[in-house]
């Protein structure tokens, strides 16, 4: 037992996690993300959270900087998987030629992916909005869905948030691309938009939690909403069962430790390293930086944390 647990360490400490450490920015990014999604509920229709395949966030996102300072709008992605919503990519958003609303210095800008060749075209180096990806203003309320044209042709259903105001906005002539500095900063230097959105190998940060907690969460209100109000615009699901905060964090924290035991599977199928400080057929012997090792230990801890509360 020992042998393996050495050896899972030292396939951990050269994976891309094990070089990551996320900025307070970042962590702060993923938060105020998490916040905008839980003031928007029911303010977007069940059916296009049903069939939204990406959710973008860009919060706070400051008039002057953005017009004026040549600043990029910065945010973060999740997609749906067979597991539940993806870790976070990070995001940026280049000027475009849309407007605030009158007088607002701020506005979250809230994305919906609507398909999967939309997606791929995300995973690409950087998509020009409404050239490169078809994008509309995206209809409001529980009522409103995606039935015209226009929202069916979309690829890309855009909304901003603004002092309390929320509406549909067309954000063509913007620029959106991967945020590869904070990437690499959150999920090391390997990772790419594809690595963490399609592949699966790399679990998200404990930072991201809330904004991931905020997506289930406003699938589950809209869910209660529609069934509550009759609305005729979505057919309900099956009622899902009633779980606690403590089982949907057991939940997540399954998931993410099947992540690792699928990649660490993987790795070991492939390379079939020897246990630390013992040499292999070949005679070489595996090595471990220390900082990765206390960086692991930290995690662990963290783990740890998780399962005891």
């Amino acid at each position: 037992m020992k042998r393996l647990v050495l050896t899972a360490i030292a396939v951990l400490a050269t994976s891309p996690l094990a070089n990551a450490t996320i900025t307070s920015s970042e962590s702060a990014r993923l938060g105020a993300a998490g916040r905008v999604v839980q003031d928007i509920r029911t303010a977007i229709s069940q059916d296009l959270w049903n069939g939204a395949r990406c959710v973008i966030v860009i919060p706070e996102l400051k008039k002057a900087a953005f017009i004026f300072g040549g600043e990029f709008g910065k945010g973060v992605m999740s997609c749906r998987s067979a597991g539940g919503w993806s870790a976070p990519v990070f995001m940026q958003l280049a000027k475009g030629s849309f407007g605030f609303q009158v007088g607002a210095e701020q506005v979250d800008l809230v994305m919906l992916v609507m398909n999967e060749q939309g997606v791929q075209k995300l995973l690409d180096n950087k998509v020009n909005l409404g050239a490169d990806a078809a994008v509309a203003a995206g209809p409001t309320g529980r009522q409103a869905h995606a039935s015209t044209d226009a929202y069916l042709r979309a690829e890309i259903l855009s909304y901003s948030r603004a002092q309390g105001l929320f509406a549909g906005i067309d954000v063509s002539g913007g620029v959106l691309r991967p945020d590869d500095d904070s990437n690499e900063d959150v999920y090391g230097s390997k990772a790419r938009p594809r690595t963490i959105l399609a592949m699966r190998e790399i679990s998200a940060p404990t930072e991201a939690a809330s904004f991931l907690s905020a997506l289930r969460a406003v699938e589950a209100v809209n869910d209660h909403a529609q069934v509550a109000t009759g609305s005729s615009s979505v057919v309900p699901e099956p009622a899902r069962p009633t779980t606690t905060t403590l089982s949907t964090a057991n939940t997540d924290l399954r998931a993410r430790v099947i992540d690792a035991q699928q990649t660490l599977n993987r790795i070991l199928s492939d390379s079939s390293p020897s246990p630390v400080g013992t040499s292999g057929t070949s005679g070489s012997t595996i090595t471990i930086d220390r900082a990765r090792l206390l960086q692991l230990r930290d995690q662990l801890d963290a783990l740890l944390r998780a399962v005891e509360k």
